[in-house]
């Protein structure tokens, strides 16, 4: 979920990859298997079942970053999720049971990291209780890459300078600088508002929404859960626990694997 209604506070700028051809990107992992799965309206699947609607997506996506020269770092969340967001997690699986909603599977965060592996893409898989977001604005607020893409505005609250956001197969671009300078706020000040709208690890101050927050903010006393919350955006990462995993690419063992799972081999050597 990211932080609630974060978006309406401010508008992204429009952005292409040509725009940020050269750079450097950390990608929000789950946010994509999302975006290509269970974001669209016809779920693609294998002979057995397995949706694979991610798969192609993805690689499409792959392709067209190598194109422009960017070097993309997928992340994935830790195996383990933190304490303060297991609520927010058996809450969202009841609902997905109790409205037979679809949602990311392991096979999914499985193929995904096969995917990357035999293409070559570089991953991390965040360190125990860490979300992904949490390692991709570590990685931007560092220098380590220009951009984190990702739908979640909760990079911002982890301390992430520059957010590409996708909507309708574009770009958006939100910065922390225009964060302060458009809703004239201080830097400090972009992690309270944040926990006041209601993140993944507290719940939001009651009625006080992205059009009177800004007024309302400075005078408002946080929840307990709000501040164990906002310590928690706070926490540094560090890089001894961070571990990117390389590999080279091979082609003949992607196709193998992509024939087992019904593609057009055809279709995917020009994607390739």
């Amino acid at each position: 979920m990211g932080v609630k209604d974060f978006f309406k506070m401010i508008e992204g700028k429009p952005c292409t990859l040509s725009n940020i051809a050269n750079s450097k990107i950390a990608i929000d992992a789950m946010n994509e298997i999302y975006r290509h799965s269970l974001g669209i309206k016809i779920e693609l699947t294998d002979e057995s079942g397995r949706v694979t609607s991610h798969i192609g997506g993805i690689m499409a996506n792959i392709r067209d970053f190598r194109k422009h020269n960017i070097d993309i770092t997928y992340v994935f969340d830790s195996k383990e999720p933190h304490e303060l967001k297991q609520e927010t997690l058996n809450r969202r699986k009841e609902i997905r049971t109790m409205y037979d909603y679809r949602t990311v599977t392991g096979n999914m965060i499985d193929d995904t990291i096969q995917l990357l592996t035999l293409l070559g893409v570089k991953y991390i898989v965040a360190p125990v209780h860490i979300d992904a977001e949490h390692v991709c604005a570590w990685l931007n607020k560092t220098n380590q890459v220009d951009y984190v893409i990702s739908s979640d505005a909760d990079v911002f609250l982890y301390g992430g300078q520059k957010l590409l956001k996708w909507k309708d197969r574009k770009l958006s671009l939100y910065t922390r600088d225009d964060l302060i300078n458009v809703l004239k706020i201080q830097d400090q000040d972009i992690v309270k508002i944040g926990v006041m709208m209601g993140t993944d690890f507290c719940d939001k101050t009651p009625r006080i929404g992205p059009k009177t927050i800004i007024k309302k903010f400075k005078t408002v006393e946080l929840t307990e859960s709000q501040n164990k919350a906002l310590e928690l955006f706070m926490q540094d990462i560090s890089e001894s626990t961070i571990h990117v995993i390389t590999n080279d690419m091979d082609v003949d063992k992607l196709m193998e694997w992509l024939s087992s799972l019904g593609f057009n081999l055809e279709r995917m050597k020009k994607k390739i």
